[in-house]
C-alpha cells in the first residue's frame, strides 16, 4: 500500500485501452470484435485480446500488468462470478476500471455482472453506496473511478470516445483511483 502512494495515476499513457479476455461468454466476444473493429479510441490505440484457451495466453503476467500500467481504461467484463480479480488488478495498476451495467436484483440499482444480480456494492468490497455514508476513510467510493456503460454492452466505445473528450473528467477519475488504490490492496 505505501508504493501506491507514490505511484503517479495521472501519467500519460501509450494506449487508450487494454483487454484481455477469454471467450467464455457473447458479452466478451461482442465487445472483443467491435474493440478490434475500432482500432483506437481518442485517437490513442487500444490492444483488445480474445484468449480461446485460458492456457493460451497471448502475454504473460508482467506484460499484461505493463499493458495495463501503460492504458487508460481497462474493460473488466462479465466472467464468471460477481467479483473478479482482474478489476483489482487494473485499478491497482491505475487503469480504469470499464463496467457494463444492467439492473440488478435490488430496484434502481446498477450490477456489474448480469441482469438481476446482485448490485456492484454487494460485490466489491468497502463499497461506499452513497454520499450519506460518512465514514470516508472506511469505505471506497468505486463510482469517483470506475466507468459505467450504459445501455447495452455495445455502447462501450461511444461511452469511452465521450469521456476521452473530458481529459479533466479522466484526471478527476484518476486521482479517486489513487485515494482508493492503499484500500484496495
Amino acid at each position: 500500500p505505501a508504493r501506491l502512494r507514490h505511484t503517479n495515476f495521472t501519467r500519460q499513457r501509450k494506449l487508450s485501452l487494454f483487454v484481455m479476455a477469454g471467450m467464455v461468454c457473447g458479452i466478451r466476444r461482442d465487445v472483443i470484435s467491435l474493440l478490434n473493429k475500432t482500432g483506437s479510441i481518442g485517437n490513442l490505440p487500444l490492444e483488445a485480446i480474445a484468449m480461446i484457451d485460458h492456457r493460451n495466453l497471448a502475454y504473460g503476467p508482467q506484460v499484461v500488468w505493463q499493458k495495463y500500467r501503460d492504458s487508460i481504461f481497462c474493460p473488466v467484463l462479465k466472467g464468471d462470478l460477481p467479483y473478479q480479480k482482474r478489476f483489482f488488478d487494473v485499478a491497482l495498476s491505475g487503469c480504469l476500471p470499464v463496467v457494463i451495467a444492467s439492473a440488478s436484483s435490488v430496484s434502481g440499482q446498477d450490477s456489474w455482472w448480469s441482469p438481476g444480480a446482485e448490485p456492484w456494492y454487494l460485490t466489491h468490497p468497502f463499497a461506499k453506496r452513497n454520499s450519506s455514508e460518512q465514514d470516508r476513510d472506511h469505505f471506497v467510493d468505486y463510482q469517483s473511478f470506475v466507468v459505467t456503460v450504459r445501455e447495452g454492452h455495445m455502447n462501450i466505445v461511444k461511452t469511452l470516445e465521450d469521456l476521452m473528450k473530458t481529459p479533466d473528467t479522466i484526471k478527476e477519475m484518476q486521482v479517486a483511483l489513487a485515494a482508493a488504490a492503499p484500500m484496495l490492496s
